[in-house]
């Protein structure tokens, strides 16, 4: 009943100032705070990566370790803790996605978007996404694979 309500009224207000001002100000909140789910999820994502370059980097010692039992079960935590990361990263991933990105991203063709500032914003955050987060989350996920492979490798070497 709201959306048929809606549509009748929505001819006589959409180009009425109080109504593209209101329009124009919740798209520019909703980006607003899209950004800022943006900066959470990058916090989260970089801490991750953080801890994973870690594990990159104990790794060469553990390969050093003569005890084949103790490298082996070394190998198996690093795997395990990979295993882990991978997961938690794309479970965040995939929750910014559908919780924020694609609910806080106003649509371009929306009253308001003729404003050069929303549109300016709108695009940012998409450039954002689609050059640093996004292939940046792929990467990491496939060296996260890569590596897991090479330890199921070296358990047994």
């Amino acid at each position: 009943m709201y959306n048929i309500q809606r549509e009748k009224i929505l001819p006589y207000i959409k180009n009425d100032a109080w109504f593209k001002e209101g329009v124009l100000e919740r798209s520019l909140n909703e980006l607003d705070e899209l950004r800022d789910k943006m900066d959470q999820f990058d916090d989260l994502r970089l801490g991750v990566i953080e801890e994973f370059s870690g594990l990159l980097l104990v790794h060469p010692q553990i390969l050093t370790n003569r005890n084949k039992s103790q490298r082996a079960l070394e190998i198996k935590e690093t795997a395990r803790r990979v295993h882990n990361l991978r997961r938690k990263l794309l479970s965040f991933y995939n929750s910014f996605v559908r919780n924020s990105y694609r609910k806080y991203l106003p649509s371009e063709a929306g009253p308001g978007a003729e404003k050069q500032e929303f549109e300016d914003i709108r695009q940012d955050l998409i450039n954002r996404f689609n050059s640093i987060i996004e292939p940046d989350v792929h990467k990491s996920l496939d060296m996260m694979s890569k590596f897991l492979s090479r330890l199921n490798k070296e358990k047994f070497q």
